[in-house]
């Protein structure tokens, strides 16, 4: 069985169909960016719709400037009472200083339920072990920093048989997006 030219044929199909269609992706991420208010208490409008597969993103827009990684590590870190923080690492790779007024990609994923996954990101506590942002938690970023998210729905509820397709595609999506947003915060 010739295993590996069936699988280069189907990653060469998911990254055509991804390359046809990554202007509208980001077209919809631009379209769907709402803001989070300072204290993360209302995260606006979360119209996503139950079980939504897709991709969303965080955005940062500093009121002053970070300018090394240290500092952004620092201020991501830990809290205002010098307690650390347990989220996902800045990837040092990537991150130069952010300018005023600049936004930026934060951080980047994919899920198969886009409202839960949002809604986790910012009000999940620091004591869940699972990976997430806990955004609210974050309060030394809070001050200085503006908040948004945004998201792409791929598929609504897709029926069980596409379930692991649409896990290939949300993944080949995110590394996609990954290398054109290239987020400051993450596993990769």
């Amino acid at each position: 069985m010739k295993i590996d030219s069936h699988l280069k044929t189907i990653q060469d199909s998911c990254n055509d169909f991804i390359e046809r269609n990554i202007d509208e992706v980001l077209n919809q991420l631009e379209q769907n960016r709402k803001p989070l208010n300072s204290n993360f208490s209302e995260i606006g409008d979360l119209d996503i719709e139950k079980n939504s597969w897709g991709v969303y993103v965080f955005y940062i827009e500093s009121k002053s400037p970070i300018d090394s990684y240290e500092k952004l590590c620092e201020l991501w870190q830990t809290d205002s009472k010098g307690n650390k923080l347990m989220s996902p690492k800045p990837i040092k790779g990537r991150f130069n200083s952010l300018d005023c007024d600049k936004r930026a990609c934060f951080y980047l994923g994919k899920s198969e339920n886009l409202r839960h996954r949002i809604s986790q990101h910012i009000h999940q506590k620091t004591a869940a072990s699972t990976y997430g942002l806990k955004l609210s938690a974050h309060d030394r970023l809070h001050e200085n920093n503006l908040f948004s998210y945004s998201y792409c729905t791929l598929k609504v509820n897709p029926v069980k048989e596409l379930n692991e397709s649409m896990k290939f595609l949300l993944v080949s999506l995110e590394s996609h997006l990954r290398r054109k947003l290239e987020p400051l915060i993450g596993k990769q």
